[in-house]
């Protein structure tokens, strides 16, 4: 499908697996991955070890969406800085204070045509399709999609839900 300036087909076909990293914290790993597409596409999934992506990011362009477990949906565009004194930038991610629509449809399109395992092309379509996450599920619903992260928790009785989040926050400002 062409969506105006984009064949969206092309770019999904493109992606390619670049690198491939484990992130240890102090109570899971992670599996990132990073593709890439040499028609200025990237796509970066994380994997805790239940096999839950628990969050991915599709950029194209200057735009990002990106969906977590712990916020749902969110879209934005990369900012690039020049740094004073140098010739170098920086870039950073600014994001919109609602998802915009048109942003996710286009991330949809160009994953439709991502060419990778069953499991993870289907968690990924769903993500951005159904972006269910922390606040939309019920508790027993989110411990039973995302429960192998909960195993070093399971025990605890006092703020469980505190630890849980805190700690996959610690794993996203790791991965972000």
């Amino acid at each position: 499908m062409n969506s105006g300036f984009y064949n969206c087909k092309t770019l999904g076909k493109t992606l390619k697996e670049v690198a491939v990293d484990l992130i240890q914290t102090s109570s899971e790993k992670i599996v990132s991955k990073w593709y890439h597409s040499q028609l200025n596409v990237d796509l970066f999934t994380w994997v805790d070890r239940g096999e839950n992506v628990i969050k991915q990011q599709l950029s194209f362009n200057g735009q990002v969406i990106e969906w977590n477990c712990l916020e749902g949906i969110k879209t934005g565009v990369v900012i690039e800085a020049d740094i004073e004194g140098s010739k170098e930038t920086s870039e950073s991610i600014q994001f919109d204070t609602a998802p915009h629509e048109s942003a996710v449809k286009l991330a949809i399109e160009i994953l439709v045509y991502f060419e990778t395992d069953k499991k993870l092309y289907d968690q990924l379509l769903s993500n951005f399709k159904n972006p269910q996450n922390i606040k939309t599920l019920s508790p027993e619903e989110f411990v039973k999609r995302f429960g192998m992260a909960l195993r070093n928790y399971q025990t605890q009785d006092q703020g469980f839900w505190d630890s849980f989040k805190k700690t996959f926050q610690h794993i996203f400002k790791k991965t972000g």
